[in-house]
């Protein structure tokens, strides 16, 4: 069993926020470089397209 350490509902409430920040500058910061830069996608071989698994995508999805 990890220990945890007691925090104060305010302190708790402090933290959730902070993450939430973080998680919306992690999203702006990606959507901002998605914009700025658009790749042409490459004509892939038939066989380059079955190549990428299910994970990459979902990796991809949650940025």
């Amino acid at each position: 069993m990890r220990k945890f350490r007691i925090l104060t509902r305010s302190q708790l409430i402090q933290r959730h926020a902070q993450l939430l920040q973080n998680l919306n500058l992690v999203r702006t910061n990606s959507l901002i470089l998605t914009n700025k830069k658009k790749k042409k996608k490459k004509k892939l071989k038939p066989s380059e397209g079955t190549t990428r698994t299910p994970r990459k995508m979902h990796l991809r999805l949650a940025t």
